[in-house]
This record gives C-alpha cells, sequence and structure tokens, in this order.
C-alpha cells in the first residue's frame, strides 16, 4: 500500500476515497478527516465535518469540489464544499 507510510503517525484509516482526478485522498480515522496529496502522500489539511469521528461514508462528488459524508448515529449526509 503506497499511503501507508504517509497515514502511520496520523493512525489507522477506517475509510478512504480517491478524487475523481486521482489526485487526492481522503481518510477518516478516529481523530477526524484528512486529505492527503495522492502523488506525494503529504497531509494537505485536516478537515472538521458534522459527526466528527463518527462517520459511515465518504465520496467525492463527480467534479470533486464537494465532499459528502453520512453520520454513523444520525444518519444524515452532509455535504462541505472543499477549496
Amino acid at each position: 500500500m503506497a499511503h501507508a507510510a504517509a497515514l502511520e503517525d496520523r493512525g489507522t484509516a477506517r475509510l478512504t476515497a480517491y478524487s475523481t482526478d486521482g489526485k487526492s485522498v481522503l481518510t477518516a480515522d478516529y481523530r477526524g478527516l484528512h486529505l492527503w496529496d495522492a502523488a506525494t502522500h503529504k497531509h494537505r489539511a485536516t478537515i472538521s465535518v458534522p459527526g466528527g469521528p463518527s462517520i459511515a461514508q465518504l465520496a467525492f462528488s463527480p467534479d470533486g469540489r464537494t465532499l459528502a459524508t453520512l453520520g454513523f448515529q444520525d444518519k444524515t449526509i452532509h455535504l462541505r464544499r472543499l477549496e
């Protein structure tokens, strides 16, 4: 796994999603959501969303500019625009 080394110091990823252009990887662990550069494996951002670490699913929109998350407890879908 190419991303294993980059993710080691952030914890174990429970969920992952690749952007449609393949340039970004989003991971969710028990501390939150993390955006990574797929080519360099560098951590680009920590993203806060409603539901915090209690996320059941996540996905990028087809244009890669919006993040959708599904809350584990409340089963609510949250959309967040990525800049």
